[in-house]
């Protein structure tokens, strides 16, 4: 075999070898790695959403002995029921006092926070507390 024949052969083979690697990576959903779109998730939406905001709740969850932080499981509550809770974050601090036009430092983030919780029926009472929102300095 030629000098310039192997030439030919080893770039042959390179660029085999590459065009597979790249084929396999394709196709073996690698991908996803780098958020490529190459699988759809399915969401369910929720059927019942319920928004608490103080600690009186909403209008129709009432216990049964009105009381506040007390919330009546909806009629469709399950065991694969979520629940998610929001946070608000906290104030900021205010402008300095010494005569100086310097603003305060930023509030505080809020969080949020998810989960599926087991062991509850439908219609169960149970109790809640809502924090107070963050006071600025």
């Amino acid at each position: 075999m030629s000098h310039i024949e192997m030439k030919i052969l080893k770039k042959t083979l390179k660029f085999s070898l590459v065009f597979i690697l790249i084929l396999g990576w394709v196709f073996s959903d690698f991908g996803h790695i780098y958020n490529s779109p190459l699988k759809i998730h399915r969401v369910l939406a929720a059927e019942t959403v319920i928004v608490i905001n103080s600690n009186t709740p909403p209008s129709g969850f009432e216990c049964d002995t009105p009381t506040n932080g007390c919330f009546k499981l909806p009629s469709d509550w399950s065991n694969t029921n979520g629940v998610a809770t929001i946070g608000a974050g906290g104030g900021g601090g205010g402008a300095n006092s010494g005569g100086g036009a310097a603003p305060g430092a930023g509030g505080g983030a809020g969080a949020f926070a998810s989960s599926t919780i087991t062991g509850l029926t439908a219609g169960q009472e149970i109790t809640f507390q809502i924090g107070a929102a963050g006071g600025g300095g």
